[in-house]
């Protein structure tokens, strides 16, 4: 007996699945350590780059030209 097999997923559906699960989400900067976020969003503000890290948990790195 054959195995079964499930729908035929395509290379094109699984890079798009990929590429929506990776998206950056960006908002305005926040104000403050403590800020209302959500983790894993971000945002770019004064040369100053903010990842949430953790709900209301913000990190920042400041941006130069090299």
């Amino acid at each position: 007996m054959a195995a079964e097999r499930g729908p035929a997923v395509t290379l094109p559906y699984i890079a798009a699945q990929v590429t929506a699960a990776f998206a950056a989400k960006f908002v305005a900067a926040p104000a403050a350590a403590n800020s209302t976020g959500v983790a894993g969003t971000q945002a770019y503000a004064n040369g100053f780059f903010y990842v949430c890290v953790a709900t209301n948990t913000w990190q920042r790195v400041a941006i130069a030209t090299w």
